[in-house]
Parts: C-alpha cells; structure tokens; sequence
C-alpha cells in the first residue's frame, strides 16, 4: 500500500518565512543551477519540477527563481505534468496564439481539456504575468481534468485577512487551495494574507506546483508498483561477505520507514518472481536473467544500480581480483543500497540504529525505466574511523598481520607485547635477511593478502649505531633506514606478485622524506597528521606547525608519485576533554588531503576508544564520515550537514550551539597547536574568559530546548566547555576571586569530577574513569590520571 508523503516544503508558498536548514534538502546528481542554493525555500520544488522535466532553466547554468511567470509558461508546465504529445496539438484555438510559438502545443492541450478558457475575445494573453489567483485556478481545473477529488471546506479560506479581495471567479478555485495545502498564504505579525493578486515567481510556482502535483507520490520500477517487488540476496554470496544479507534488510528496513512499504526478502533460491530487487551478485546473472559486466567496474568500490526489465539491481564489486590474488575490501554493496536510499529517498543516517536520529526525505515520483544505470564510488575507498557511530566506514584491506617493526623481526605475528627492540636496527645484514624472510612468508602463506604494511610504533627512539646514523646523514632523514627496507621489500615480493604494495608509515621520526633516494614502484606512504595544526588549515603558510607538515608531505607526494594516503585524525589527545577548534578547517583539510591523495585509502582517527567522548564526538563522526564519502561538497553543503545534526542530536536550541561552535573555532585559531598539545596550548585563557558568560548563555539556551535524549548528548558536550571554562578562569574566580567565586569554583570542578567519573566520559588516549587525587582549587587541566 502506498504511504502518502507530505513533502517538507509542502505548504510553504512565496511570502512565508524562509526555510529553516532543518528540512531535508539534497542534491540533484549534479545540481545544474547556480542561482539556486540548498538553503533555499524553494530548493526541493524547483527540483523536483526540474528533475521531472516540468520547469526547464533560463540557461544551462540558472534557473533565475525571482523570474514572473507568464500564462504560456504555466500552460507548457502543466501540459508537461501530463505526459502530453504535442503533436496530437496541432493547430491554435486563440486569435494571439501563433502555432509555430514554442508553447503553441501547450496552449492548445490546456484549452482541449478545459485546464484554461483563455482571456475572452478569442485571446489567450500568452505574455501576461499570471497572479496567485490564475495559478489555483489553473490548477485546480487541472484536477479536475485528471478527475482528482476537488471538493474543499471554505472555513479555512474565510480565516485569511483578503479572503475579500479574491475575485469571484477565483473564490472556489482559491479556497481548495487553501484547503489541500497547495497553497498556504503569509503571516504577518500574525495575521493570513493570500495576496490572491500578487504575482506569482518561476521560484512560487515551482513551490505551489510540486505541492499540488506530488502529495500523492508513485514508485514504480519499469512502469510497475514498488509493493509488487521482492528484495533478493544470495545466500552463497553470504557466506563470503556477510555484509550481502545486511545490505538487503538495509535496503527494506529504510524503504519502509520512509515510504510505508514493506518489501518481503528472500535469498536466490527461492522461485523466481516476477518483480524482483537484486541485492548484490546473485544466481540470476548465472540464470541469464540479468546480465552484470563486473570486470568493467573500475576499483574493488565501484557499485551500480540499474535496472534491466522488471528487475533493479543494487551491487558493488564485493570481490575484486587484484591481480591473481582475491579479496574482498569494504562492502560497497552495502555502500550501492546507501546511495540508493541517498539519491532517491532522501536518506540521512545520523545513527544506523536510532530511528529518531535518521532522516527522510523522498522523491514524490521515482520512476526508474528499463536501462536505467548509475555507477559511483566513494572518493576514498577505504574509510576507517576510530569513532564511535561512524556511517558507511570500511575495513582496513587485509595487510599482514601486524605492521610493527619487531614482529617482521621476531616472526611473531599478532603480537602488541613490548618487551621486543620497538626500533630495531635496520642497516644490520642479519636483521635485513630475517625481516625480508618474514616478509616473504607473510605473503606467501596468505593468497589474499596483497599489501604489507611496515610502520613503526609510538615509542620516538630509533637507532643509533654507526650504520643507520650514517644513512641518516646521507639521505638527510631518519626515515632513510625504513625506506630502505621497504625497497628491499618491494623488490622481494615483487616476485611473487607484480603488484604486491608495501606500505610505509610516515611519522614521529620518519615523518621526513629522504632526500636523494628513489622508491620503489610498489611503495605507498600513509602520512600521520598528528603532528599537524587542525586549527589551522594544513596548507596555511602562517601556521609555522603546519608549515613544516606541508614541506614533508608535499616531498612524499612527489617522491611516491601521488602513492600517499593519511591517517587523519580530529580532537585532542593529551585532553580529550579539551573543545577542538578545527570547525572552520574540516572540510578544507578533507579536501586538501584528498589532492594529494592516492584515494586508496582515506584513514581517519579520531579520539575515541570507547566510552563517551564529550567534545561532540557523535557530531564529528557523523560529519567526517560524509566528508569522506564526498570530500568536495560545498561550503554550503558542509553548513547544511553540520546544521542538520546539531539539531538532530542536540534538539530545537541547535542554533545556539552553532553559535557556540563558530566561537570556539575562532577563539582556538588565535594559536598554533598539534592535537597533542594541552588546552593551554589551544586558548588564549583570557580571551576565552572574557567570552565565558555569553558561551554559558548559549549553552543554557540550547539546553532550554532539549528534552530526553536530546538533552543527555547535549549534557555531556556541554561538560568539554565547562573544562575549558574552569581552566581559563581559574585565576579570576578562584586566585583572585571572592570567598564566593572561590566556594563557586570549587563546586563546579568537583561537579565536572563527578559527572566524568559516573558517566565514563574519556578524559584521556583511552583512558576514562580513572581521575585520582584532583586538586579542586585548580583548572582542570592540571588533573591527572590516577591509578
């Protein structure tokens, strides 16, 4: 059964106040106008007009929205609503209607089936401006063309301020508008107004038509009913990728929250239906009842959906042959049911498993016709976050099973224990042979693995003999010593595999390229951002911290040939507690990585290994995810996400908490930092308790407004201000405050103790819970972790 879908615009007309960047606005595939923007009232009309073939732009490249309508363009709008052939409108029944005008057809459709009777006199008046009164009427003749319910009660149309002022041949038409929502008027200062004879926009028809045309939506695959389908899923396919199965009750679960259609799943065994939605590869392809050409997708996530006949399949490349070795990276069927849900039904996925914190907002017309295809994948194919409730990440591709230094010496294989050399020597001949050994055996003895990782842990020492400090010396790097063994690596394995990766990890003390030496052709570098300055964009060239972290990334994308790929990271990490100011460099630092990227792999790292991260870690999940599914959206894009969510997690005072936000970023950016650098380091304590009553209004406003859970995740981000609050002001209210400001402060640490200890809140790299012996006459930031 079809679900009637109210659309989040709906009832919202030309003189009502602008859409709140709380209702859902998404892209085109590409969205064609640059007079239109996202946070527009319009947004969602003028596309639904425009992706159903109803409104054309003015150009290629804009729409011009505050354009006047004319008769003819109505005319031509409503004709295209109805699929008419304009050939079978031959011919003009309007002495001002020349038949070869561009509308001539249109006009004449409108006059046949009695949508218009024309402006008397025999004339039609093609060129004149219509009012919102013409409009209704237009419509609703139209309604009542295609044998739509128009009956209506008058009472609300009486309410309105002007109701008076509506012509009587109006009257009927503008009180059914009013009644069925197509049309809802403007409050002023709390009074109605219809403005029945102001003119009407391109941007208020667009409004006042998707409203009318689309309150009753289709779904329809092929022509036929989405109810009428079956989702299928291949159970042997399962058992190789268990994401498959969860691919497919993603895809039902969400249609039918969104839409109220509940799709039945089964697996290809089952007799074959009529009307089926592939999930993944399935045995109908073996059947020769679809036909999927997986060796033209592109990369191991590369997905499509399209349909073929009465089918609609939904798949990824859920295992890619990388070369003669087999296996499977991240779940991009999975990632074509997300798109899917993304393009066509408006999905946004706060939370993949609490139904308030997701979103929807569906075309009221999809339509997909035989032949239909879409190919994507996301920029950055493997995501992996060290994040609580990240969306859509990915698995690391398979390496060797660890990627410390010691274990490619020991042989020990999984092994984290640290009573290995962390740093061993790597310019020693017996050391070199054993390691290039181990090496080989790891590949050799695992026909999936195509990439060996060769990292090195936290520990800042490296070695210090004659033999690798000579090198040291020669390339101009402690990175020199490890680089070398990746070339000897690379060249090993090379043997086994044409393409066999090996992978250098750049950081701490090999964070320098060497200077001098070559890379084998098989080598990658991930670069470690930690060092870096995220108040800051990374290319900034007055932020002398990320002066330095340019220099040696620029010299490892030129010396791997644009083999580079990150390991990101956001929030501070010596004080988890600490407000990170990166807001304003997110997406700039997204996008400068991923031009430098070798889209093999976007890593990001955030600060959280479970408990609960206070400085809106939920929030900088979510917003990292997509940023790394789509590192070049928009400003405004970036805006639109970021608004949506403070709302969706923190309730109707999101605003408030926006502000808190672009203060915090402003006020973190006034130093240099790396994210292992205390709060001290981030702020400047005097501006930042210059500005402390006014964020505590802020945050006591937002809280007014947040109810339930809402107001729990709002609490508990708010606890990340209160210690930055009290380390800034620990001077002013406790050293030189009064005896009052002095009982004060001590009362809201031992507060902030509290909450941290019962709510197992991070306080530090994977610490939480363990606060011992805090001095409450102190900031904060002077507690430290106890036994």
């Amino acid at each position: 059964m079809k679900k009637r879908v109210l659309l989040t615009l709906a009832f919202i007309v030309v003189l009502l106040t602008v859409l709140s960047v709380s209702a859902s606005a998404k892209w085109w595939d590409e969205n064609p106008f640059k007079d239109v923007k996202s946070d527009a009232w319009y947004y969602d009309a003028v596309r639904i007009c425009n992706e159903n073939k109803l409104f054309n732009g003015t150009s290629e490249t804009t729409f011009e929205p505050s354009k006047q309508m004319n008769r003819a363009m109505l005319a031509q709008v409503l004709a295209n609503a109805d699929g008419y052939n304009k050939d079978d409108y031959k011919g003009s029944s309007f002495i001002d209607v020349d038949e070869n005008k561009w509308y001539a057809s249109a006009v004449e459709w409108a006059s046949r089936n009695k949508v218009t009777e024309g402006m008397g006199n025999g004339k039609f008046s093609p060129d004149t401006i219509i009012t919102r009164q013409q409009l209704a009427t237009m419509l609703k003749r139209y309604a009542e063309y295609k044998e739509m319910d128009t009956s209506f009660e008058s009472s609300s149309f009486a309410g309105f301020a002007d109701a008076d002022k509506v012509s009587d041949w109006a009257k009927e038409a503008m009180a059914w508008a009013v009644d069925t929502g197509v049309i809802a008027g403007a409050d002023v200062k709390g009074t109605l107004y219809l403005n029945p004879t102001n003119k009407a926009t391109r941007a208020a028809c667009s409004q006042m038509l998707s409203n009318f045309l689309y309150l009753e939506p289709e779904y329809e695959i092929n022509g036929n009913d989405l109810s009428l389908y079956t989702i299928v899923y291949s159970a042997e396919e399962n058992k190789r990728n268990d994401t498959i199965k969860e691919a497919a009750e993603f895809l039902s679960a969400h249609i039918e929250n969104s839409i109220g259609i509940k799709l039945p799943i089964v697996t290809d065994d089952a007799k074959v239906g009529e009307y089926e939605i592939l999930v993944g590869k399935t045995n109908r392809e073996d059947m020769g009842l679809v036909s999927i050409d997986r060796d033209s997708f592109e990369s191991y996530n590369t997905f499509i959906y399209t349909v073929q006949g009465n089918r609609l399949i939904i798949t990824g490349n859920d295992c890619y042959k990388h070369g003669t070795r087999e296996a499977r990276y991240g779940d991009p069927t999975k990632e074509a049911a997300y798109y899917f849900l993304v393009n066509k039904f408006g999905l946004e996925l706060y939370d993949d498993e609490e139904l308030d914190m997701i979103r929807y907002s569906p075309d009221p017309v999809i339509s997909l016709d035989d032949g239909y295809l879409y190919t994507d994948e996301p920029f950055f194919k493997h995501r992996i976050f060290y994040m609580s409730g990240n969306i859509l990440s990915t698995e690391e591709p398979k390496v060797d099973a660890s990627e410390q230094l010691y274990n490619y010496l020991t042989g020990d294989f999984g092994s984290y224990e640290h009573n290995y050399d962390p740093t061993p020597c790597l310019t020693d001949e017996n050391n070199l042979t054993t390691m290039l050994g181990n090496i080989r055996l790891s590949a050799e003895t695992d026909p999936e693995l195509s990439k060996i990782s060769i990292g090195i842990c936290d520990s800042p020492k490296y070695c210090k003999c004659t033999g690798c400090m000579a090198m040291y010396r020669e390339y101009k790097s402690r990175s020199a010593t490890i680089v070398n063994l990746a070339n000897l690596a690379a060249k090993e394995l090379e043997a086994i595999y044409a393409d066999f990766e090996v992978e250098i990890g750049a950081y701490t003390y090999t964070a320098t390229p060497p200077v001098g030496m070559e890379l084998h052709k098989n080598i990658t570098v991930r670069y470690i951002t930690i060092e870096a300055c995220a108040g800051h964009t990374y290319d900034d060239p007055d932020c002398q911290i990320n002066k330095a972290m340019y220099d040696e990334l620029i010299g490892w994308y030129e010396l791997t040939n644009n083999k580079l790929h990150f390991w990101d990271h956001s929030g501070a990490f010596v004080q988890f507690m600490t407000p990170f100011p990166d807001w304003n460099s997110q997406l700039h630092n997204i996008q400068f990585l991923a031009d430098h990227s070798y889209e093999e792999s976007g890593i990001l790292m955030n600060s959280v290994f479970g408990g609960k991260h206070p400085d809106f870690g939920q929030l900088r999940c979510y917003l990292f995810s997509i940023m790394y599914l789509d590192p070049y959206m928009s400003e405004e894009e970036y805006n639109y996400h970021l608004n949506n969510a403070l709302e969706v997690y923190y309730g109707d005072g999101w605003k408030y908490l926006r502000e808190y936000i672009d203060t915090i970023a402003e006020l973190g950016n006034e130093k240099c930092h790396s994210f292992h650098a205390p709060a001290s380091a981030y702020y400047d304590y005097t501006s930042v308790a210059a500005k402390a009553d006014e964020l505590d209004a802020l945050w006591d406003k937002a809280a007014a407004l947040a109810e339930g859970t809402e107001l729990e995740r709002l609490t508990l981000a708010r606890h990340s201000w209160i210690y930055l609050r009290q380390s800034a002001t620990q001077k002013d209210r406790y050293e030189m405050g009064t005896e009052k400001e002095k009982a004060e402060f001590v009362a809201a640490n031992k507060a902030l103790y509290n909450y941290v200890m019962e709510n197992d809140v991070i306080w530090t790299e994977a610490v939480h819970g363990s606060l011992a012996d805090c001095d409450f006459t102190k900031g904060p930031d002077t507690w430290q972790i106890g036994g």
